[in-house]
Parts: C-alpha cells; sequence; structure tokens
C-alpha cells in the first residue's frame, strides 16, 4: 500500500486504516505513525473513526453503493477463483467508510471552494480539471479543491450545468439525489418539492436519495415532484432552457413557478393563496420581470399589477 501522499481525507476512507483502528495489524500503519510526516494525520485521522462508537448516523444507500463499488473493485484486482465470495468483515469495514465519510466531511471540507449566486445572478466557471460549470441563480457549488484530482466530488445547492471533461468518475450530491458520469453535459435542478436531470450528451447515472436508479442518455429527463415517482421521458431534450433566458414549466404548481420566478428578479408576490391550487405550463422569460409576469398570468386570465419589486394579484 502507497500511504507516502495520504492526507486525512485519503486515511479515513481507508478501508484497511478503518480495519487497522478496529484492531487489525499493520506494519505499514505501525510505521508511519512514527513518522513525522504522518503521525498528526493518522493521530487525527484515527480519532475521527474512533466517534463511530459515540455517534449514531442513518447511513444513506446511495453513499454505501460507492464504498461497495471501490471494495469489489479492489478484490477483483486479486486472483481468485470464479465464485467470489464477500468476506462479512469487508461489509463492516465498508459500512464503518461510509459512517466516517460522513462524520469527517465537515472537517476535510475545510479546502472546499465555494460558488455561490444570489437572486437575479449567474456565474460560470472552471474546476481544477477544466470542466466547465454555469451555475443558475440562487444556487451554489462547493467541493474540496485540495483531492479533486483524487476525488472529483461536488455538492450542488439549486441549479447547475456541467460540461465534464473526461477522466475519473464525476459525482454530483445534492438533497434528493446523486449523478455520476465519467464526461458528459447535463443539467440538475434541485429545488424543494421538485427534481430534475437532463442529459444533454453522453450518458449519465442518477441515484435518489429516496431510492431508485436510473439511466439517462442524450435528450433524457428525469422529473421528480414531491413525493410522487420519478418520470423518465425519451429524446425530450433539445435544450437547457435557462442557458438561453427562458425558463419551460409543464403542469407545476403556480406557488413553484412564482418562486422560480423570485429566483430571477428581486420580486415578491402577494394575494396569491386564491391560486395556490392552480397549476401552469408553459414558458417564462428570465430578461424582463414583465414579460416573465405576463407571459405567466395572461394565459390564466389573472389581473395583477407590478409596483416596483412587488405583485400584487387583483
Amino acid at each position: 500500500m502507497n500511504y507516502s501522499d495520504y492526507n486525512i481525507e485519503d486515511w479515513i476512507t481507508d478501508e484497511a486504516f478503518i480495519a487497522y483502528v478496529n484492531g487489525e495489524h499493520s506494519e505499514d500503519i505501525d510505521r508511519l505513525k512514527n513518522d513525522s510526516k504522518h503521525a498528526e494525520n493518522i493521530r487525527q485521522a484515527t480519532k475521527i473513526v474512533q466517534n463511530l462508537e459515540r455517534t449514531q448516523i442513518k447511513v444513506n444507500p446511495l453513499v454505501i453503493e460507492e464504498i461497495y463499488d471501490k471494495i469489489n473493485h479492489s478484490i477483483d484486482m486479486v486472483e481468485r477463483p470464479e465464485t467470489r465470495i464477500v468476506n462479512m468483515k469487508w461489509v463492516g469495514i465498508a459500512a464503518a467508510a461510509v459512517i466516517v465519510l460522513l462524520i469527517a466531511f465537515p472537517f476535510f471540507m475545510a479546502s472546499e471552494s465555494n460558488h455561490i449566486t444570489t437572486i437575479a445572478e449567474k456565474s460560470t466557471f472552471k474546476l481544477p480539471d477544466s470542466s466547465l460549470v454555469r451555475l443558475n441563480s440562487v444556487s451554489s457549488i462547493r467541493y474540496n479543491q485540495k483531492s479533486w484530482k483524487k476525488h472529483r466530488y461536488l455538492v450542488l445547492e439549486g441549479e447547475a450545468f456541467f460540461d465534464v471533461e473526461e477522466g475519473s468518475k464525476f459525482m454530483v450530491k445534492s438533497t434528493q439525489g446523486i449523478v455520476t458520469v465519467m464526461g458528459t453535459q447535463f443539467n440538475i435542478r434541485d429545488r424543494i418539492g421538485f427534481y430534475e436531470v437532463e442529459c444533454v450528451e453522453g450518458k449519465v447515472r442518477v441515484a435518489l436519495q429516496e431510492g431508485g436508479s436510473f439511466e439517462l442518455e442524450k435528450g433524457d429527463r428525469l422529473t421528480k415532484v414531491n413525493e410522487q415517482e420519478a418520470d423518465v421521458k425519451r429524446n425530450a431534450v433539445k435544450e437547457i432552457d435557462w442557458l438561453n433566458d427562458y425558463i419551460e414549466v409543464e403542469d407545476q404548481k403556480l406557488s413553484l413557478v412564482l418562486e422560480e420566478v423570485g429566483r430571477h428578479f428581486k420580486v415578491k408576490f402577494s394575494n396569491i393563496d386564491s391560486l395556490s391550487d392552480k397549476k401552469y405550463t408553459g414558458f417564462f422569460s428570465t430578461n424582463s420581470l414583465d414579460s416573465a409576469v405576463h407571459q405567466i398570468f395572461w394565459p390564466m386570465e389573472v389581473d395583477y399589477e407590478i409596483n416596483e419589486n412587488k405583485v400584487v394579484i387583483k
């Protein structure tokens, strides 16, 4: 095992180290504990792992799956008969690795990079591997820049479009799911009560937080509204709407639509309780508040008045 360039994040996600902390012997780790270059990182990582005994955490099955993939890959690298039996020790290590990862997340994200947009603001930037990200309004992305070469993993809140350079596995975690790719173009919209993934190029894998996994190819769209089952439409995506200054909506609650308007314009809506049960299908522009409100309310025959940054329903 080559531990020469290990940092704390590497130690706490290494199944052999977790086994060592839990009593298995390792001459390599014993030797490194006395090496000034590694001693402090090993001490900190050991402390984090030992917190397992005192911490109760609900383990995300999506993360467990990722750990299992890594362990099974390691097992496959060793010559053995065709029939493979996974020792229960590995299952325990996998579960420990998952919990350790969750415990330590705030710690190793200390070297994280953050990109945040506010109302009516968008941002375009490149990741360390030159993958392009276009971040929509009221959204954020964070990732660990220090470990990016080893783990292309980031956390999204809100909506973003990704143009991913080919390379190792690329993972985007948001509240309602994890999207995994190698190199492709896709869009994720994760808002309260609404989750959508659109594949523009290549192929993506979507694992929902509540369970279920889907493969999307070019032109496919997965949509999930509240507690409803996920809906996948094939060959439905021609372009990403918000990148072209409009938002397309299909049979959505008007309250959600107006929340989206509020992300693109500094505006508040009043007297909308009477419209709470209505749904909207159509689109609205993100360039002009007047146009956006007209495009939504005119087909619904709703009277309104715009007063500076406030829209009052009559």
